[in-house]
């Protein structure tokens, strides 16, 4: 009776061998494309977190009415940064761009407007200064107010203003008479090698004098 022939176990290993090699190239393959594929879209997302927000402060800096007001300000030590936020806005209609540190020692850029508290709310029906009571607020870091996220995982967030006929960049802005020419913001998203830079306009119409704002102790 004639035997039957069949692969030897050298046959076998050496085929074992090369479907394990297969198998690491496919999987490694994979890896690479969902790795990149994955790196794709965070930068994505990150472009497009910061096309947002420069679609944001172009709509809320560059179309300010006369007494329009702009000012800068520190929350305590400014949590390391040279301005925790700026506030903007005409009247009641303010609102506040605030970065706010994180667990992980990156920052939240944020916004909250005046009248989103039941203490906005009493002020509104007072003859309190809305600037004044709203500048209050979010430099105390009142727990009423609703603030909404923009951006998470922020490095570093660094605002600038420029008078107008001027070159000179200042670190703060506390007047209330006079918005500067232009604002500069600069925010590195965690993520991305260097910053993204963005310049504002700011429309100078003028109207009678509102107040001095209070610069902040750090």
């Amino acid at each position: 009776m004639k035997k039957t022939g069949g692969f030897t176990l050298l046959e076998m290993l050496f085929t074992l061998c090369i479907f394990v090699l297969l198998c690491g190239a496919v999987f490694g393959l994979i890896t690479t494309v969902l790795t990149t594929t994955a790196s794709l879209q965070t930068n994505q997302n990150r472009a497009d977190q910061i096309s947002a927000l420069n679609a944001f402060l172009t709509k809320h800096l560059s179309s300010l009415p006369a007494g329009a007001v702009l000012v800068s300000y520190r929350r305590g030590d400014g949590d390391g940064l040279n301005n925790t936020g700026i506030i903007v806005g005409a009247g009641k209609n303010l609102l506040a761009i605030d970065a706010k540190l994180q667990a992980n020692s990156y920052y939240t850029l944020r916004v909250v407007r005046f009248g989103s508290s039941d203490k906005d709310i009493q002020i509104l029906s007072s003859q309190v200064n809305p600037l004044v009571a709203f500048q209050n607020e979010v430099q105390s870091s009142s727990e009423s107010l609703n603030w909404t996220p923009l951006i998470h995982d922020v490095v570093h967030v660094d605002w600038k203003f420029q008078a107008a006929n001027t070159t000179k960049w200042d670190d703060q802005w506390f007047l209330t008479q006079q918005k500067p020419n232009l604002v500069e913001i600069s925010i590195q998203i965690s993520g991305d090698l260097q910053p993204s830079v963005m310049d504002f306009w700011v429309p100078n119409l003028t109207s009678l004098p509102i107040f001095i704002a209070t610069p902040s102790t750090p």
